[in-house]
């Protein structure tokens, strides 16, 4: 009986009975004949299983409401057919939400046509039956997202977490993360909660006030502005104004209209508020039945004769001396029945017209009955979830003619209903869309502390959230509760304000919005759902071509409507998601098997396209393929892919596709593996990240040697070599480049072994031996030179490979000039490379040889040359979009015109190439800019700011390991103590520390300034005579190695010698220091310039 009885109650709430299964005839069957046509789940106490679904065939918002008041009434059915039975029968229910799968029946089936197949996934089913066996009789538990979906309707208590089943299976995408939300961070665990009851209206409308944010608006200053001037023309024409503000749901409707009702003072206006709710969208006249309810004080179960008693006490307020007229009857029989008083006439008695025309006429007496001196604002939020009783209601209402001034506001999502009600009300639309960029990211950055490092965080949340206010705030709610993000302690210093603490932590959706993206999704029209569903396989960016080819037809009409609708927006002639969290619900409903038939097929469109661009289309192929579960194929592709955005400069995109293909490739591939490898370690040296660039050496080594072959053996050591020659290591340089050479020899590659001895020649230079460097890279220049002829093109021109190594050769010969100071032969052969890199097309490399050519320019006191020859390298990594690089020619740009005394200009670039610089990750050119923003701040005399620059730029090229730029902030710091006047003894100790470094390594230029600020610091102590020994042999270095700033060495010679009272060998010296001034003054064309450089040293003579 209680199961024809379930069945009979699931058909009236618009649910089915899935467990057991009874004829559709409505025979009695025999229990026992039951159970063997359709098992049913059973525990070892005998407790049977009843399962009903909700939901199907589409989901509504109302789903998880629906199902609890189900729940309640089987509860009471089993109740009424058990109370006379021994023992008492008593039901213990589960409300849990999942996902199912629907099918369509088949031609040989012998379904009826409306009858639905479908297959609850057994996760959700061996939840819901664990959380069953948990309740008591008569009690109804629920699972997080029930929850959450219903929590504004009901009351829940919560309870103990409960173990999640340990035979829960995989199950879809959507599911899993769906099942991790509903547990406790890094547990098995899921959380319970106890149903308690309905709410009543009013703590629905106090909550409702409540969970606004309190925070200001954000990107709707138009939209409030355009309710305040309507507001004021309402008071002084004195009329009527309807506005309806339209948007999808979360884009901030009722918080716009919040904060234009918080601006209007108490005595102003009556502000009547109702709010239509997705439970009472079918009730007639349901928004009129809760403002009763409202009004009259009572409980939505309120007693019948509690309803009557107080309709009674209420008539002579709105009929005085009127209360037995035909109006005030019609009136209390009409409320009577909408508040379910016994006394209510039945329906029959009283048409729809007399009805409706008896409401307006009471609803008109209510209204003079107000504070007549006063203006209404009536607010209807959410209208439309009204029943269409409640709106042709409130329509008829706002055609009356009334002497009072009333403003209407609105806020309904844009369905067409209301749209078309609006138009024939002449009411005005104020349309709601996303938020903008900007207003997004300062939405999040006022919920966390200030200057927490967030930026990843905000770009991912844009990303999943897009400008949508309740995703925004739900994800935010979500991330708090998996301890992602943590507010600070009350007594704390931004109590309440967040905390990003688990960096790498996924981001899923909110269950809340899968469920409110679900259901929209389900209410489409089939034609659009399809359209978007299988739109989510191609990714963010939809093109309507090949969505039509996936699904056989034309799709453009579903795209645009589906824009009108709010999923999607228009993107250069195509299509794009609004919201990564859009996407990623809509591809959850596609069954597996079916996304791995698309994915292979759009993949091979793509690559077979008339149109396929090798590189660029392959990071797109590469996704498809991946989630299809070609791995191999995938991961072909995303190498491809990466080769051409490491080409682009698109380091961030490269490093991201070969993470992709090294998950993807067997451990056993070493041959793929060690191309990933080198790749990355490539891009990581660009962006100067030292640590995770050694961590990618030694895997690059590992996989050399699971291959065994000599030339990538030799590839792996020079990279190696390379490193350390970057960090100034040269005996381990050394180590790495030795067997280099031997394994390039042994793989009879002559461009392997010109590498290695290019290395061990810029080794050599690093330990001072200059000759031995250029004899080195002569060497590596005639292989280089065999190569090429033994091997030209059809053109009768060396090969691109011959013709970048000799390039990289010059470079680095070039350096090596530079070095011992012969600078002419070092732009010669800095300038061959140039010619190299240019009829090769390698703009980088271009963009490189420019930047030596600047130096070594600067160094010979040609600065405007200089200028050009960086401008022109930065004007290309700007062209190629090559922030890495972007960074060290600031610094450039910004150290030239420190050194022409330009300090403002100096300053603007030194200030923006530390800002690029962090923001890439390039401790090196970080380093550097602010070593030289500190030479530019000492310029001004501001000392103690450029003590703080220096010492970052020192703390920088710790962290990097860098020992150029690590001796340069030493030196600096030492002279910078000296000037605002700290004891000497410290600078003492920086300056002898950092010239031994530079003895070390070595380094010419650190050699002689470390020496200068020696003998300066002893100059300070009183010890004259070792100052100046200091002093002369920096003087001695000096000569003929012709490093920038010659003249600051001279001059502070002469300040040492006048302080021991050599009066006369100081005036030598400062003339010394003239003339070096003179010379590089007299080389200045540029007036300007030459009027800074000079005013310049003026001031430090």
């Amino acid at each position: 009986d209680f199961y024809k009885v379930a069945r009979d109650v699931a058909f009236k709430h618009e649910a089915l009975l899935d467990i057991p299964k009874l004829p559709a005839d409505g025979k009695d069957v025999p229990v026992i004949d039951l159970l063997a046509f359709t098992p049913v789940p059973s525990t070892a106490t005998g407790e049977t299983t009843v399962r009903v679904v909700v939901g199907l065939p589409v989901a509504g918002e109302d789903d998880a409401g629906r199902a609890i008041r189900l729940a309640l009434a089987l509860v009471d059915a089993l109740d009424g057919i058990g109370s006379d039975v021994e023992p008492e029968l008593r039901l213990a229910l589960a409300v849990q939400r999942g996902v199912a799968l629907l099918k369509k029946p088949s031609k040989n089936t012998n379904r009826s046509p409306g009858e639905h197949i479908f297959e609850i996934e057994e996760a959700t089913a061996a939840f819901a039956q664990k959380l069953a066996r948990q309740a008591r009789g008569a009690e109804i538990l629920v699972g997080g997202r029930v929850f959450r979906s219903a929590r504004n309707e009901w009351n829940f208590e919560a309870l103990p977490a409960i173990d999640l089943p340990d035979e829960t299976p995989g199950g879809t995408g959507a599911s899993k993360s769906q099942v991790e939300e509903d547990t406790d961070p890094g547990t098995k665990r899921a959380r319970v909660y106890r149903l308690r009851g309905p709410k009543e209206r009013a703590q629905r409308l106090r909550e409702r006030r409540s969970s606004d944010p309190g925070g200001r608006l954000h990107g709707r200053d138009l939209e409030l502005k355009a309710l305040r001037d309507a507001w004021r023309d309402v008071l002084v024409t004195k009329r009527k104004r309807q506005i309806v503000i339209v948007g999808d749901a979360g884009v901030g409707k009722r918080t716009l209209v919040r904060q234009f009702i918080e601006g209007i003072g108490r005595d102003e206006a009556v502000v009547i508020r109702t709010t239509g709710r997705v439970g009472t969208a079918m009730t007639p006249y349901g928004v009129i039945a809760d403002l009763a309810r409202d009004v009259l004080g009572l409980a939505e179960d309120a007693e019948p004769h509690e309803v009557e008693r107080r309709l009674l006490r209420a008539m002579p307020l709105i009929f005085p001396g009127e209360e037995s007229s035909r109006e005030a009857r019609s009136a209390l029989q009409i409320f009577g029945m909408l508040l379910g008083a016994r006394g209510a006439a039945p329906p029959g008695e009283i048409d729809a017209d007399t009805r409706r025309q008896t409401l307006i006429q009471l609803l008109n007496r209510i209204e003079q009955r107000l504070e007549s001196d006063k203006p209404i604002i009536l607010v209807g939020e959410d209208v439309h979830w009204a029943d269409q009783d409640s709106q042709e209601l409130f329509a008829a209402l706002l055609k009356v003619e009334t002497p009072r001034p009333i403003f209407g506001i609105m806020t309904s999502r844009p369905e067409a209903r209301i749209l078309m009600l609006a138009k024939e009300l002449g009411t005005e639309l104020v349309v709601l869309d996303e938020l903008p960029e900007a207003a997004r990211k300062e939405l999040l950055a006022e919920r966390f502390v200030p200057g927490h490092d967030i930026d990843e965080l905000i770009e991912q949340i844009v990303a999943r959230a897009g400008g949508n206010v309740f995703f925004i705030q739900e994800l935010l709610d979500t991330l708090i509760e998996r301890g992602i993000v943590v507010p600070d302690a009350d007594d704390a210093e931004y109590p309440g304000q967040l905390r990003w603490v688990k960096r790498d932590a996924r981001i899923d959706v909110p269950s809340t919005v899968e469920d409110l993206i679900l259901t929209r999704i389900d209410s489409l029209p089939t034609p659009e759902k399809d359209a978007l569903v299988h739109a989510a396989i191609l990714g963010r960016h939809v093109s309507a071509p090949v969505l039509s080819q996936l699904l056989g037809r034309p799709v453009r009409l579903e795209l645009d409507e589906l824009i009108r609708r709010g999923f999607l927006s228009p993107a250069d002639g195509e299509y794009r998601f609004k919201n990564d969290m859009s996407m990623t619900v809509a591809y959850s409903l596609i069954p597996h098997e079916t996304r791995v038939q698309m994915h292979r097929a759009v993949a091979a469109r793509i690559a077979g396209a008339v149109g396929y661009r090798v590189g660029q289309d392959d990071a797109l192929i590469a996704r498809h393929l991946e989630l299809a579960g070609d791995d191999g194929a995938a991961a072909d592709r995303y190498l491809r892919a990466a080769t051409h955005a490491i080409d682009l400069g698109g380091n961030a995109d490269a490093f991201r596709q070969l993470t992709r293909a090294l998950k993807l490739l067997e451990p056993n591939d070493h041959d793929r593996r060690f191309t990933a490898h080198r790749l990355r370690e490539e891009i990581l040296r660009r962006m100067a990240k030292r640590p995770q660039q050694l961590r990618e050496l030694h895997l690059l080594r590992k996989e050399a040697d699971a291959t065994k072959d000599p030339g990538k053996l030799a590839t792996a050591h020079c990279a190696l070599a390379q490193f350390y020659i970057d960090v100034g290591k040269a005996p381990a340089a050394l180590r790495a480049a030795m067997p280099a050479l031997q394994y390039a020899r042994d793989a009879n590659d002559p461009l392997l072994e010109a590498e290695a001895l290019r290395l061990r020649a810029a080794i050599a230079r690093l330990v001072g031996n200059a000759e031995e460097s250029l004899q080195l890279a002569d060497q590596a220049l005639a292989l280089i030179d065999a190569a090429g002829a033994a091997g030209t093109t059809e053109t009768g021109r060396p090969s691109s490979p011959v013709l970048i190594a000799r390039a990289t050769i010059l470079n680095q010969r070039g350096t090596t000039l530079w070095n011992i100071g012969r600078l002419e032969q070092a732009i010669e052969s800095y300038a061959e490379a140039l010619v190299i890199y240019r009829a090769i097309g390698m703009s980088r490399h271009e963009a490189r040889a420019l930047n030596n050519m600047g130096i070594v320019f600067a160094a010979l006191g040609e600065y405007e040359e200089a200028l050009a020859h960086y401008k022109s390298a930065l004007k290309i990594d700007q062209a190629l979009g090559d922030r890495s690089s972007i960074a060290l020619k600031l610094g450039n740009i910004g150290q030239c015109y420190s050194d022409l005394g330009d300090v403002d200009k100096a300053e603007s670039y030194l200030s923006k190439a530390l800002t690029v610089a962090e923001q890439t990750g390039d401790l090196s050119a970080a380093a550097d800019a602010a070593v030289s923003w500190g030479q530019a701040k000492m310029q001004r005399g501001e000392t103690k700011a450029a003590l703080a620059l220096f010492e970052r730029g020192l703390s920088l090229a710790t962290e990097n390991r860098e020992r150029y730029q690590e001796i340069r902030a030493l030196e600096y710091i030492a002279l910078a103590h000296l000037g605002v006047g700290d004891p000497p003894e410290a600078a003492l100790e920086m300056s002898r520390s950092a010239t031994e470094w530079a003895r070390m390594m070595p380094m010419l230029v650190g050699i002689i300034y470390g020496l200068t600020f020696l003998g300066l610091a002893l100059s300070r102590l009183g010890r004259h005579d070792e100052a100046i020994a200091a002093v002369d042999e920096a003087c001695v270095h000096l000569e003929g190695s012709r490093p920038e700033g010659a003249e600051h060495v001279y001059r502070w010679r002469a300040e040492i010698l006048t302080a021991a009272g050599r009066v006369e060998e100081a005036k030598v010296a400062a003339a010394r220091t003239a003339k070096e001034v003179e010379a590089k003054a007299a080389k200045l064309r540029d007036p300007e310039l030459r009027r800074h450089f000079l005013a310049s040293r003026a001031r430090a003579v």
